[in-house]
């Protein structure tokens, strides 16, 4: 008996010097959580004012300790975007008579992200789920959901909260009935037989966690915000309000046409128009679009001068439940095999649920490569397929792979029998089949350039779907090369019908279709950033340039990130640190002075180490609250760079369609590459996706 309380007495003594050593450790914590106390606490006055009852306890000052401490990089991004709808929320909130202090909901609930999308299908600035924004007026479909648009959303929000608070009289209750539904209110009073949220979140039985969480969490956020330079929060660059003109657009439009008729570019118009998720407009009616301060004039002429059918490039359609090629192809007004050739499937053959299917609408680049399908179909003397093999370099993905050998990703992973989300692997060893033309009368251009011999003389007609990329792969030269040849600034201004000269000084000897070039493997490369674990270098590639050139000083504009000022002139991220003497590129501020060499110095492709995530814990003596429950897209936890694939941008391709291809969120691949604006990238611009 004695034995077992001295092993009592010892194990109680080990746990309380673990405490106070941990307190010691962490004594930047200590000092902020009593700093946070004591400014809380204070004298009455200290808090700023309020629209809605405050109440100030252990919970609230926990949920303030964690957001000065474990959660402050993600709390600075909200107080950060908050600039940006904050004044709207307040008009909506004050025409419909609420509190307008019901802003900071939105901070909780998404980071004031109108594309933070939940576990539970919540989507938007307030998180609704679908049958809750059906209720109050928010539609969405395949082409738009209402739950994301900021005005439409803000106002619904204000209703819920308006029949919440008649039902139940008291703010805080519209919170928990907010958070958990109706229901859980009624549950809530009848287990505890009061109508006070604080004796319901004292009892377990009465509300989950997350809702027990949800009106300190509230108050704690509220507080900040209104002060936060009390908090520690002393370099907020809140975004500019949301300012914008409107366009009424005819017909269906992609948003990378509207894009470039607005002089800016798709992250922007994403930005201005959330709700617009299925990359373009909807098909029937009319719609009004968001676009650029003092661009609507100038957008007018631009827009009209474009045919109806090039306003559309392509359309994808997830197969959901029910869904039929039939169903598909005559919701879109094309043929079935239209559809079926687009997507390399039998037309007879049954669709997953889940599955991503191109539609080649008309004027698309899906309808264009259909319409050359059939071309080849009917002329079979002039082409036949040969099967070749392609070994996967380290950096390649399937998409660039089928890019560089002209076929889809779809047929080439059907030939491999790969999944749909099967990634290609380093050293894989992919069965093709490609075009070997045996009568090349009607495309002078697609022998010569393939002849030995110097400079070879010839010409590319870029037809619709046509990339730079994939011009050079095809004639075995470079990019660079015939961007040079041609006088090309941006790559991704190419149209349609524009004659290419391929005076090839690149290519001396035959390179057939199916070999991988070298060419491609430098435009695969990825620039791997310092990080707190170092990477283990795989390999290192050298570009041609001289040492001896000399530096420029680059002032950065407010908005700019490294990661594009790199990419603007053409050197490395990684370059830009070394030369300047970068540790942290988030620590850059708008009018810091930095070095850039005139070209690109070498670039380093690594591999990065995988290491654990590093785990929250809030430490505090009062109720400790449990992980902020954020939208996929907000995830709290910070990983170290683990590099497992590079992404080469496209032109037409955007954050959100490339995190939705790879299935990770846009904030992920903007944390895994230092992208602090989604507008630095370009086409060219190599991404790291993480898949582990």
């Amino acid at each position: 008996m004695k034995s077992i309380a001295c092993r009592t007495l010892t194990i109680f003594l080990a746990i309380i010097s673990v405490a106070a050593l941990s307190g010691c450790a962490d004594g930047k914590r200590s000092r902020s959580s009593m700093d946070a106390s004591r400014l809380l606490r204070g004298e009455p006055g200290t808090l700023p004012k309020f629209d809605i009852p405050i109440e100030v306890n252990d919970r609230v000052i926990a949920w303030v300790e964690y957001f000065q401490g474990a959660g402050r990089k993600r709390f600075q991004l909200y107080l950060e975007r908050s600039g940006r709808y904050i004044p709207m929320m307040r008009q909506i909130l004050k025409e419909e008579g609420l509190p307008q202090d019901l802003v900071y909901i939105s901070l909780i609930e998404s980071g004031f992200s109108p594309h933070a999308y939940s576990r539970a299908h919540a989507a938007g600035l307030w998180q609704f789920i679908r049958s809750t924004g059906k209720m109050y007026g928010l539609s969405s479909d395949d082409w738009v959901d209402e739950r994301r648009d900021p005005y439409k959303a803000t106002r619904a929000a204000a209703r819920l909260f308006r029949d919440l608070y008649k039902d139940y009289g008291d703010w805080y209750l519209a919170m928990v009935g907010y958070n958990a539904g109706p229901g859980r209110v009624k549950k809530a009073i009848s287990i505890t037989g009061s109508k006070n949220f604080w004796v319901m979140a004292d009892d377990r039985n009465a509300l989950r966690a997350e809702t027990r969480d949800y009106v300190p969490k509230f108050i704690a956020a509220a507080i900040i915000a209104k002060m936060p330079e009390k908090f520690g929060f002393t370099n907020i660059e809140y975004h500019a309000p949301l300012d914008f003109d409107t366009y009424l657009l005819d017909s269906q439009t992609d948003l990378n046409v509207i894009a470039k008729c607005s002089n800016s570019d798709i992250e922007e118009i994403r930005w201005l128009n959330p709700h617009l998720v299925g990359g373009v407009t909807p098909p029937s009616g009319p719609t009004e679009i968001r676009i650029p301060k003092g661009t609507s004039e100038s957008f007018g002429e631009k827009y009209a001068a474009i045919p109806r059918e090039e306003r559309v490039r392509i359309v994808h359609h997830i197969v959901k439940k029910g869904d039929t090629l039939s169903k598909i192809a005559k919701r879109y007004k094309v043929s079935i095999n239209a559809v079926a050739v687009a997507n390399n499937i039998n037309r007879h053959g049954h669709l997953k649920r889940g599955m991503t299917l191109t539609i080649p609408v008309k004027g698309s680049v899906a309808a264009a490569a259909v319409a050359a399908n059939d071309s080849s179909s009917s002329k079979s003397s002039s082409s036949t397929k040969k099967m070749s093999f392609h070994v996967v370099r380290a950096g390649e993905t399937a998409g660039a792979i089928a890019s560089k050998h002209g076929v889809t990703v779809s047929q080439l992973k059907s030939w491999n029998n790969l999944n749909k989300k099967a990634m290609v692997r380093a050293g894989q060893k992919l069965k093709l089949y490609v075009d070997v033309r045996t009568a090349s009368s009607e495309s002078p251009a697609s022998s010569s350039p393939r002849q030995s011999g110097n400079a070879s003389v010839g010409v590319h007609i870029v037809a619709r779907g046509d990339t730079l990329g994939a011009i050079a792969s095809k004639y075995g030269t470079s990019v660079k090369n015939l961007m040079e040849i041609n006088g090309i600034d941006d790559p991704s201004k190419l149209r349609a019908g524009q004659k290419l000269s391929l005076a090839s000084r690149a290519v001396s000897k035959e390179v057939p279709s199916s070999s991988p070039s070298e060419t491609f493997a430098a435009e695969s490369v990825q620039d791997v950033e310092p990080s707190a674990s170092i990477p283990s270098v795989a390999s290192i590639t050298q570009n041609d340039s001289s040492n001896s050139e000399s530096f420029f000083t680059y002032t950065i504009k407010p908005g700019e990130t490294l990661g594009g000022i790199a990419n603007r002139h053409k050197v490395s991220t990684s370059d830009l640190m070394k030369w300047n003497s970068i540790k942290n590129p988030r620590t850059l501020r708008a009018g810091t002075k930095i070095k850039i060499k005139g070209s690109s110095s070498p670039v380093y492709v690594g591999v990065a180490k995988s290491a654990p995530p590093k785990q929250i814990v809030v430490a505090s003596a009062s109720p400790a609250p449990e992980a902020m429950a954020h939208p996929t897209e907000e995830k709290l936890e910070v990983a170290e760079l683990t590099p497992d694939l590079v992404y080469n941008v496209k032109s037409g391709d955007t954050l959100w369609g490339i995190a939705r291809m790879h299935r990770v969120s846009i904030a992920d691949i903007q944390r895994w590459n230092n992208l602090g604006d989604p507008s630095s990238v370009k086409p060219g611009t190599k991404l790291t996706i993480r898949k582990n």
